[in-house]
């Protein structure tokens, strides 16, 4: 087969160089004095809501998760360790862009599909990230969320290829859990040499 798009997930990716493994729900129940297990389904049901777009800013998240848990006076310990997450997840890696511009050099339609915020997705704008994809799409501007396979099918559609014709790198085996009904080739991301590799294994590289 040959693939003729790489699409690529964006924190833990491209960009979130700065975060060094470190598990955001766990800092967050530190600061509740609470275990990660008892606030991650809350965060996850929640943070659906945000990567969708029915809420629009963090601000609004972090309040309705809050007064969800009753923990309304933790506002503004949870915002700010929120917000310097945001700046950790902005610093992007270089190497990976390169090997993004690399690709669309190369022939290959290049796309980005990222489970996030409105806001995220401005502040990615802001970087001039979607200037090295031929298809930029936030989850929360679209309104579809991976795993779901019409995420995939409508990056496919984006960048003008058949979903077997994808390859999708993500550092979620989450995110990639429905590749097979959705048709793409996943590659579960650990690090740039790994992703090159693997790659070149698929013949998307040469050299």
């Amino acid at each position: 087969m040959k693939y003729k798009a790489v699409g690529f997930d964006y924190g833990g990716v491209i960009g979130g160089l700065a975060l060094d493994g470190s598990d955001f729900v766990a800092e967050v129940a530190a600061i509740l004095g609470v275990k990660k297990e008892d606030i991650a389904e809350d965060y996850l049901g929640l943070n659906s809501k945000i990567n969708c777009g029915e809420l629009k800013t963090w601000h609004e998240f972090w309040h309705l998760f809050l007064e969800h848990l009753n923990r309304l006076d933790a506002l503004e310990p949870v915002t700010q360790l929120s917000n310097d997450f945001a700046k950790r997840l902005n610093v992007v890696d270089v190497q990976m862009l390169q090997l993004v511009d690399k690709l669309k050099d190369s022939g290959l339609k290049v796309g980005l599909l990222s489970n996030t915020s409105i806001e995220r997705g401005e502040e990615m704008r802001e970087l001039k990230i979607d200037t090295h994809f031929d298809a930029f799409l936030i989850s929360a501007e679209i309104k579809m969320m991976k795993p779901n396979s019409e995420s995939f099918t409508h990056l496919a559609n984006q960048l003008g290829v058949k979903t077997n014709e994808l390859v999708f790198v993500d550092d979620s085996k989450h995110s990639l859990s429905r590749s097979k009904e959705s048709g793409f080739k996943p590659i579960l991301f650990k690090n740039h040499d790994q992703l090159v590799e693997e790659l070149r294994q698929l013949g998307i590289i040469n050299t």
